[in-house]
Parts: C-alpha cells; structure tokens; sequence
C-alpha cells in the first residue's frame, strides 16, 4: 500500500522538498564549481545547459515517487487536449531534431530536459494535491530565502576575488550564464514576497517580505542593471495587488515602501562594471530610436521573423538559434521573445500545440484565481509571461521550473491544508 493511499504521508519528506526548492539557487551557484575561479568546460556546460536546474528536478521527482507518485496517474490526470498538445510537441520535436536540426545534440538535449521539466510539473503537483495550499506557500518562502543566500554567497565572493570589468557579465556572477539571468531570481524573491504579504500576518513573516522585496526582488535588479526584471516586477506587482481584494492598500504600500528602500539601498553599494548600478539603471544612455531603446531587440525580431518564414509550419528544432539564428543575434541563444523562440523552433504547428497545451492546464475557475492562496502564483505566471515577451524567460530553465510550480499550484485547486 502506498504511503499515499494509506493516509500516511513522512512529514520530512515534504520538508525535504521545501528545503530542495529552497537550496536551489545555492545549488546553482554551486555545482559548476567555478567560484572565484575561471570558467571550465564543464562549469559553462553547467551554467550553458542549465544542468544544474535538471538535477533538482530530478531530486524533486524521486522524493515525490518515494510518496507514492504515479507519473502516469498524474499524467491521465491532465486534460485530454493537454495531453495530446504535449504528444504533438513531442514528436514534432523529435522529427525536427532528427530530420531538420542543423546541430542535433544540442535538440536532443533540450527535448530531454523538457521531458523532465514536465515530470517535475507532475511531481509538483501532486505534491500540491496531496499537502495543500500551505506546502506552497511554504515552497515560495524557502525559495525567497534560497535567493538572500545566493546574494549572500555571490557578495562572499567579490569580497574574495573581486573580478576584472569583463568578468562582470557572466563570469563573476555564480552558476549563471550571463548576468541577466539574476533577474529571474528577482523574480522568485518578489513573488515570494507578494506570497508572504498576502498569506500571512504574522509580524517577523511579514518583516521577511519585506526584506525579499527589497534585497531580493527590487534591490539585485536594481544592482545588476536588470531593467527586464524590473518591468516583470512591476507587471507581477500590479497584478498582485489587482487581485488581492481586500489587501490591496496593504500590499501596494509594502511593495511602493520595500522600492524606496531598495534604491536606499542600491545606490552606495560598489560594483565593477559601468553596466551594474543604479546610475546605468537609472541614466543610460539610449538612441532616440525603437532599436535602440529596445537594446537592438527589434532587428533582433525582424530578421529572426524572416527566418521563420523559410520554414513555418515545423521550425528548425530545438535549441539551434545560437548558431543558426540571424547573423546579427549570432552567440545569443534565443531571439529574446518567446512566441518568436517557438516559432523558430518547432513553427506554428508548434506554437499551436504549446497554446493547447497550456491553456487547458490552468483553472479558468475565478474562485481558483481569485483565492488568497493562488494570487501569487497568479501574478507569478503574468510577470514571467510579460518578461518572456522580451527576454529569455520562455528559454532557460529556471524561470521555466517558476512557471511549473505556479502552474501546478493553481491545477487541480489545491487540497485543504494538512495540520503541521
């Protein structure tokens, strides 16, 4: 009989998943192991690939099979025009690797991580089904708090060896790709502190919500230069506190205070790169034009459309545009908006599919997204589809493994709460 069945569920194996989520961003940071070092081949095989990200999905899914995950009862548990989407994407994702992808490994790759990103979704919710709307919340405070490590530990560093100015944008900062990628750990610690406000009025709860807000969420991107974490924020702010009848004073107050105390913050803090800071944030200088107020994202888009159209209905399979995107977007490894990233990969066949896949997974239900327990997650997936829109949220998997867990908290609405 399965834990599960039984009625017997180990609290520490819950508790392990919590401190698993909490401990990802320190495991990023980690398992390169490239710390105050150079990079290696296989630390930029880490940070490139997001491995890192894939090993705590796997950590995830065995806990949740040792609690009595059925992978194929959840998945029969999905909607039926999910299910077939996702076969769809699939098998189209296979023909274009095998068939069309100039670089197949790099397809393979990226169609087994989205196999396991799936079963993570899986694994998750029926983690939410089975502990309830608590276990979430508590999953956004242990990840909240992950993100002050991880800054803690990236401040360690600098303190060790400070980098040289062309470090700052990938090298120097700890198991990421490129700098900006930071803003996606913005993110998780603005949404967890959204998740605090609202689901909680304990007093030290809410002191640690403002500190996410503040040195998580608007501070790291306010230092970092992120403009692109900054939109989604505010985006996943305005949301929030649209949602959030009866706590919307409260919460815009907490979020307008924890601003001002980030830019206190920011502002006397050193940094060594003319492309971290408020003063880059705040007075760069951009051209008059759409291209360049974009940060050349616009021509980015246009060639990358001229480029889908020779191939439109299946795209060029996955994870190719690196080196077979447009020349002036060459070394980037997506177009910097996810509808387009699509397109180039699998077409508008392709496209279709992701849309009804994903649109039958999330409760339409207004109660489901109006519930105190949910507007988080709510807000969550609108700030990271606003950030997809012009960046690559829709691409690395971290802000993906965001997306699944907020997903999977709002389908099936969750269970009542276990006693703790």
């Amino acid at each position: 009989m399965s834990t599960v069945s039984s009625g017997v569920v180990p609290d520490f194996r819950k508790t392990l998943v919590i401190a698993i989520v909490g401990l990802l961003p320190i495991l990023m940071a980690i398992l390169p192991w490239d710390l105050t070092q150079p990079l290696s081949t296989y630390s930029s095989a880490i940070r490139g690939y997001s491995f890192h990200v894939s090993v705590f999905h796997i950590a995830i899914l065995s806990i949740a099979l040792g609690l009595g995950l059925s992978i194929f009862g959840e998945w029969r548990a999905l909607p039926k025009y999910s299910r077939w989407a996702i076969y769809g994407l699939l098998f189209l994702s296979l023909w274009t690797s095998l068939y069309v992808a100039p670089i197949k490994y790099k397809a393979v790759i990226a169609i087994l991580q989205t196999i396991l990103l799936l079963f993570f979704y899986l694994a998750f919710r029926f983690m939410v089904r089975t502990h309830g709307s608590n276990f979430v919340l508590r999953c956004w405070i242990a990840l909240g708090l992950g993100v002050l490590l991880y800054l803690a530990l990236w401040a360690v560093t600098l303190t060790i060896r400070w980098p040289p100015e062309k470090e700052w944008g990938d090298v120097a900062v700890p198991g990421m790709a490129n700098v900006r990628s930071v803003g996606y750990f913005s993110m998780a610690a603005f949404c967890s502190g959204i998740a605090l406000i609202i689901g909680t009025r304990n007093s030290g709860r809410l002191a640690l919500a403002m500190v996410l807000l503040t040195a998580g969420g608007w501070g790291s991107a306010l230092w970092t230069g992120s403009r692109g974490a900054f939109v989604a924020m505010l985006a996943t702010a305005l949301l929030a506190i649209a949602l959030a009848y009866g706590d919307r004073r409260r919460l815009a107050a907490t979020i307008f205070v924890s601003l001002l105390a980030a830019i206190l913050f920011v502002y006397p803090l050193p940094y060594g790169s003319p492309n971290y800071g408020l003063d880059n944030f705040l007075l760069s200088e951009q051209g008059g034009d759409v291209n360049s107020i974009s940060s050349g994202r616009t021509a980015i888009w246009a060639a990358t459309w001229e480029l889908i159209k020779t191939r439109p209905l299946f795209g060029i399979g996955l994870d190719q545009f690196q080196l077979n995107g447009p020349a002036i977007s060459r070394g980037l490894k997506q177009p910097h908006n996810w509808p387009l990233q699509i397109l180039f990969s699998v077409g508008f066949v392709g496209l279709t599919m992701v849309i009804a896949a994903l649109v039958p997974l999330v409760s339409w239900n207004r109660k489901v997204l109006l519930a105190r327990q949910n507007i988080a997650s709510v807000a969550c997936l609108g700030g990271l589809m606003v950030y997809a829109s012009y960046d690559a949220a829709g691409y690395y998997l971290f802000p993906l493994t965001l997306a699944a867990m907020a997903l999977a908290s709002l389908q099936p609405p969750p269970a009542p709460d276990r006693s703790d």
